[in-house]
């Protein structure tokens, strides 16, 4: 069996990590026609599959409530992507890790079970959020081992960013990782097919080694809210506003004006984005320090 490409897309919560795997797997440019997509994040339910565009040229297999990185997760996850290749016959593999998981080499992942005959790392991309980046890295280990271990470095929401902070960003970029490739981008706005092809791979010894536990940070909680309730409208502007004090707010829900919307709240910015797509039920993950939930739920009371 021909070995097929494994791409990682790592990032902080809210750094565009499924905004760019929805333009690979819409650009004309993307050089595979089948793509095999992991969907991994901490809540008990899958809100970031829901958000890619329906198309047939991917496959997702979702890996919720964990890391796949954890050892507690990484049997089960290397035996179903095995299956998932096996069964679809993709072009390549793109995984979407949580934007609370610590990095690691993902030679590590591909040394497990059978996958090492059927995949190789082709590159591990990490989105930084240039906005955010000095604050988040002196708070979350995570985000700078992120950039350690990344072949592809993208700076993403440099539109929200002067020059001078953009240009900090580089410099701090280029101090924790010198070797990787790093492109300057606003809503992941990237050539897809040079993000894509060979010659990313940085030294492996030159990959620093993550310290510290594989579960989400202690002081981060995760909440989820389902609700057949439709939000009031004249009450959206102010749910807004308490969803974007999380860290992180995710999801969709039924408003009272009859439509249903796509919530999107990252780095103190709040959307409501129609969607076409109907359901009856509103599903929303939000993630922070110290959230509202009292709040957030009267509002589909």
């Amino acid at each position: 069996m021909t070995k097929i490409p494994f791409y990682t897309i790592s990032g902080f919560l809210g750094s565009g990590k499924t905004t760019l795997l929805q333009k690979i797997i819409d650009s004309p440019d993307t050089p595979f026609n089948r793509i095999a997509v992991v969907e991994n994040d901490f809540a008990p339910i899958g809100i970031d599959a829901a958000m890619l565009p329906p198309r047939e040229n991917y496959r997702v297999l979702e890996i919720n409530n964990g890391s796949v990185f954890c050892v507690c997760l990484l049997g089960s996850f290397v035996s179903s992507l095995s299956a998932l290749i096996q069964k679809e016959s993709p072009d390549c593999v793109i995984l979407e890790a949580s934007g609370l998981s610590w990095p690691m080499s993902i030679t590590k992942l591909l040394e497990k079970g059978d996958l090492a005959s059927k995949i190789y790392p082709a590159a591990e991309i990490c989105i930084v959020d240039a906005r955010t980046f000095a604050l988040r890295k002196k708070m979350f280990k995570q985000v700078e081992q992120g950039v350690c271990y990344a072949d592809v470095v993208i700076l993403n929401k440099c539109d929200l960013c002067t020059q001078t902070e953009i240009a900090d960003v580089k410099e701090e970029v280029a101090k924790l990782n010198p070797f990787c490739t790093v492109y300057q981008t606003s809503c992941c706005d990237v050539e897809i097919q040079a993000v894509l092809s060979g010659g990313h791979r940085i030294p492996e010894a030159s990959k620093t080694m993550a310290q510290g536990s594989l579960s989400a940070p202690h002081h981060i909680e995760t909440k989820v809210l389902s609700s057949s309730n439709r939000l009031p409208m004249e009450q959206m502007e102010l749910f807004l506003s308490v969803a974007g004090t999380c860290i992180r707010a995710k999801g969709f829900f039924n408003c009272s004006d009859g439509v249903r919307y796509m919530l999107q709240c990252a780095s103190g910015v709040s959307k409501a984005i129609p969607v076409a797509q109907q359901s009856a039920l509103s599903q929303m993950v939000f993630i922070g320090c110290d959230i509202n939930w009292t709040q957030l739920s009267l509002f589909f009371e």
